[in-house]
């Protein structure tokens, strides 16, 4: 038998009625119990326990709890593997104790480290670069239990020498990790059997310099016309094409598998070179990429300038050597099948081939002593109050002519006015080498209003600049200007919290979509907005978190997320990976995860990685995350969304859970250690394509279950939150085919709540009011069978994550007379309240209609409620009045039919219908004017599978403008009536042959 005791260790002399002893050990213990000890029920005083304890060497400590007796046992015996939180009452001996954990005989024991690389640890804020500073900063640390240092950890990789953690340590041996636990330390397994691996250097993504010295314009725009040959075994095949833009859905068909070629004169700016035409020396020209898809080959003037594998991430190349003229030509070979394709599953989840260059593409003059990186790393000291935030700005600089006499200054700019200015300070054997790094922090005081949040996105300016110091110059000077915003992300238990505050994520789905342009955005007129539209539509219906199904964005879409505020999962470019085995998909995906969390680690919009989509944890996912990912950036949290084999912290790599589809059958009740995400939830309506033809109003019903999932996410406690899939529709007009004048729209379907058009929809107004951060709550005063609102007792719950209602502003406008006013919460309304109340200043509360709206912090509506007052009341009462009828006439006629009259005994105008003896048809007459001229009519809908879940080419899908009804009625005669109280019920028999 095994059990587990918890209490918390202290060194005393025990007393104790029962505690006659035969011998003694010579550590007394008292109010404190410890893991793996093995309980002894027939021993029943603690004079028995301790006699037994010490007849046996291999005991080394004994518990007894009088209170336990005849339960799960008085007397624990055995050895200690853990001391843990108190438990009064327990008291015993011990043969030994282990040094205290924090250096002093106070805090609950540690078990030593050596030589173990513990796997479920996060790195530690700041720069920790002692073993000693290590130890102290976990021992300051809320539930810090285990720290180790690695002095051999390369900074320029970005790795960190601390780390910390709430559990144990687990891993793999490694010499160079050495620290303490609270936990008992097992023997490390034997270390796996590593993939094969190729050389790998961290990618790297210049920033862009915003100004260099005597430059005008740093950058050349590749975007607009190329020249494009569909086939390269064809060598006059040319045709126009733009860029960015996918080439299928320009009109060119090309076989899976085969290289296309892009093609451009490009002529460099007169001030980037000499007079010979080549690039002047204190220059050097990148040509970036965001994005080509899927693997790309690149050529100026036929020479072979470099290779890069992977369609939905970065890449740069230095091409200075190749520029030796003013004007050249530039060839991108083009392959859409490839390896990054499969493991993505991106043609095949699109319906078509995704090849071309997708994203923006230009060249970048910098000088030849630039920045290679600047990584920005707010975070905050614990304990802390969110008042005071430390900004790490870790600079590596590229030093291509291994030069000294330069000086490097960061200046922190907020809201346009600078906050500090730092040197940064490298060693004097690291500024001549080529790569030289160094970290300045800058210390933010009584900067919790400068915090940046999805629902205040303030931001902060890095201005780094680069300026040549020696007598005779060697370089040009520059200046990047960089932003960032001071945000923490923590996962506490099972809940996450941003800079202090636990939030819910009213999420969605969002793919890089256009019905014209595919995952190619850069051209949707006006040209290079779209992403900033599409965030901006998306928080207007009160979303706070996107994830970017299933690869990441584009460059443009994480600006705007900073910019206005959005929650981003940024999710790697790997969907229904199963195929990731063996050591050509590892290097892949090594590759592929390093670039994109490089590439937007310094946005703060991102809080979360989500590593694949729905696939299975393989070992190369294992591998890349533990040895290249997580140092890459270790300040977020990491989920594997809807994917197989998810184990989590700290026995694991993950942070938090993930579920797809979960109904309300799910368990809420909070039973998982850590927060769990429901990264798709609420698919709507889209593969039931003839019945939604037939019925639209089904679009209407969808908000009925949606929102009462999404009220019992929002309940739980431990679930951070929902995407609701999806976003917005996901199809693709296709251009003609063999001959064909139509287009042909393929792709999943209409998934979204905003259509491929970014239109409204039916859904749109549902989510907008599901999703409301400010759910008001009406009473209603009954009589008669009429209410109306109670407009003096409105109260609201806030489910603002960060805003107080205080801060929002609401008017009320009466429809009926005109009037207005404000609507104010009177006492502070803090985030994640309820029952707030809400007064409508200056309002007759008699009044018939009125419309409430609340405008954010950041000017959006919010949400919009009609309200109906005491006046209402009499209105409806006019209405019934004037349009009133007397109960109907019933005249059976000679040929069977029935006439049906109705008198309005207000107006005096009758109602006649007329029900056909021999066709059972329906036609109705009012004051001459024919209201009803045939029917009813039955339509029946046949569910016979002819629609499938995905639109291709190949079971292209015509379907009529509307559902024709049944046409052969045969009516069974006679009609059959029965009139009760102000109605009749006419009984209408027949049959159709169709049915």
């Amino acid at each position: 038998m095994f059990s587990i005791l918890i209490s918390v260790l202290s060194i005393t002399t025990v007393q104790s009625e029962n505690a006659s002893t035969t011998c003694t050990l010579p550590r007394t213990i008292e109010d404190m119990a410890c893991q793996g000890l093995i309980s002894q029920p027939t021993l029943i005083n603690a004079s028995q326990c301790n006699d037994e304890c010490c007849g046996d060497n291999n005991c080394q400590v004994w518990l007894f709890n009088p209170e336990n007796i005849g339960t799960s046992g008085g007397c624990w015996l055995g050895q200690c593997d853990d001391m843990l939180s108190s438990n009064k009452g327990w008291f015993g001996a011990a043969r030994a104790i282990p040094e205290p954990f924090c250096g002093n005989s106070t805090n609950p024991p540690s078990h030593t480290i050596s030589g173990t690389q513990c796997l479920s640890l996060t790195a530690a804020k700041g720069n920790v670069n002692s073993s000693a500073a290590c130890e102290s900063y976990c021992c300051s640390a809320p539930d810090c239990a285990t720290w180790v240092f690695d002095a051999t950890a390369d900074t320029n990789d970005d790795d960190a020498k601390c780390w910390i953690g709430t559990g144990s340590c687990k891993g793999m041996p490694n010499p160079n990790w050495n620290g303490a636990s609270k936990f008992k330390v097992p023997m490390p397994p034997p270390p796996p059997i590593p993939p094969p691996l190729i050389p790998f250097t961290i990618p790297r993504l210049s920033p862009v310099p915003e100004k260099i010295d005597s430059i005008v314009n740093n950058e050349l725009s590749l975007n607009g016309l190329w020249q494009f040959n569909p086939n390269t075994n064809n060598a006059t095949d040319w045709h126009s094409i733009m860029v960015p833009g996918e080439y299928t859905l320009q009109g060119f068909r090309v076989p899976p598998g085969v290289t296309v070629t892009y093609q451009r004169t490009v002529q460099l700016q007169s001030d980037w070179i000499l007079p010979s035409g080549a690039v002047k020396d204190n220059l050097r020209i990148k040509l970036k990429a965001d994005g080509i898809y899927s693997m790309a080959e690149i050529f100026i003037d036929g020479k072979d300038v470099g290779n890069h594998l992977g369609g939905f991430t970065p890449f740069e190349l230095d091409v200075t050597e190749f520029c030796i003229t003013k004007s050249f030509t530039i060839m991108i070979n083009v392959t859409s099948s490839s390896l990054a394709d499969t493991l993505a599953s991106g043609s095949k989840y699109a319906t078509h081939d995704l090849g071309g260059i997708t994203r923006k593409i230009r060249l970048v003059a910098v000088s030849t002593v630039s920045l290679a990186d600047v990584y920005m790393k707010p975070y905050f000291i614990p304990p802390t109050d969110y008042n005071t935030a430390s900004l790490d700005v870790l600079v590596t600089v590229a030093n291509e002519i291994k030069y000294t006499d330069y000086r490097c200054t960061c200046q922190l700019y907020y809201e346009g006015t600078m906050v500090e200015s730092k040197e940064v300070e490298f060693s004097a054997a690291d500024k001549s080498s080529l790569m030289p790094n160094a970290s300045v922090t800058f210390t933010i005081p009584n900067c919790r209003d400068t915090l940046w949040d999805s629902e205040h996105p303030r931001l902060y300016n890095i201005i780094v600049t680069l300026a040549d110091t020696g007598s005779t110059p060697m370089f040009l000077n520059s200046t990047t200007n960089l932003t960032t915003g001071l945000r923490e992300v923590q996962v506490r238990g099972n809940r996450v919290f941003v800079n202090g505050n636990p939030i819910k994520a009213r999420g969605t789905t969002r793919h890089e979509t256009h019905p014209l342009w595919g995952r190619a955005l850069w051209n949707v007129p006006p040209a290079g907005g779209q992403w900033e539209r599409d965030i901006l539509k998306l928080r207007n219906i009160n979303i706070n978190y996107i994830r970017t199904s299933h690869y990441p964005p584009a460059e443009e879409l994480m600006e705007a997320a900073d910019k206005y505020g959005m929650f981003i999962e940024l999710e790697m470019p790997f969907c229904w990976a199963s195929g990731n085995r063996g050591p050509a998909a590892f290097n892949y995906t090594v590759q592929a995860q390093t670039e994109a969390a490089k590439f937007n680690r310094n946005h703060p919009s991102v809080i979360a990685y989500s590593l694949g989509n729905e696939s299975p944890w393989t070992e190369n996912f294992n591998a890349s995350f533990y040895g290249y990912v997580r140092r890459i950036d270790n300040t977020r949290p990491f989920m594997f969304d809807g994917g197989e084999g998810q184990t989590f912290a700290p026995d694991g790599p993950l942070n938090i859970r993930t579920e797809h589809y979960p109904g309300l059958s799910y368990d809420f009740d909070g039973n998982f250690s850590v927060p769990t995400l429901f990264g798709e939830y609420a698919h709507l309506n889209c593969y039931n394509r003839r019945e939604l033809l037939a019925d639209p109003g089904i679009r209407v019903n969808w908000a009925l279950g949606v929102t009462a999932m999404w009220e019992a996410t929002y309940a739980a406690e431990d679930v951070l939150g929902a995407c609701y899939w999806a976003g917005i529709d996901d199809q693709f007009f296709m251009p003609p085919l063999n001959g064909t004048t139509h287009r042909r729209l393929v792709g999943y379907g209409p998934w979204g709540v905003i259509d491929n058009w970014r239109r409204d929809k039916p859904e749109t107004t549902a989510v907008k009011h599901m999703y409301s951060p400010i759910q008001l709550r009406i009473n209603q005063v009954c009589s008669g069978g009429l209410c109306y609102d109670d407009l003096v007792s409105l109260t609201a719950d806030n489910r603002h994550d960060f805003t107080d209602l205080q801060d929002v502003t609401c008017m009320w406008f009466d429809t009926t007379s005109g009037s207005s006013g404000r609507a104010i919460f009177p006492k502070p309304a803090p985030p994640h309240t309820k029952g707030n109340v809400l007064e409508l200043q200056k309002v007759d509360p008699n009044s018939q209609e009125l419309m409430l709206q609340c405008n954010s912090t950041r000017g959006f509506i919010i949400d919009t409620w009609m309200l109906y007052g005491a006046s209402s009341v009499t209105h409806l009462k006019t209405m019934q009045q004037t349009t009133e009828f007397q109960p109907p006439s019933v005249t059976p006629l000679p040929d069977g039919s029935l006439l049906i009259v109705s008198k309005n005994v207000t107006s005096g105008k009758n109602i006649s219908y007329t029900v056909d003896g021999k066709s059972g048809m329906v036609s109705a007459v009012a004051g001459g004017v024919p209201l009803v001229q045939s029917g009813p009519t039955l339509m029946v809908l046949a569910i016979d599978g002819s629609t499938s879940s995905q639109l291709t080419e190949a079971n292209d899908e015509t379907f009529g403008p509307w559902t024709a009804p049944l046409q052969n009625w045969k009516f069974a005669p006679p009609l059959k009536y029965n009139q009760s109280g102000d109605g009749v019920l006419v009984s209408i028999a027949g049959s159709y042959s169709e049915a």
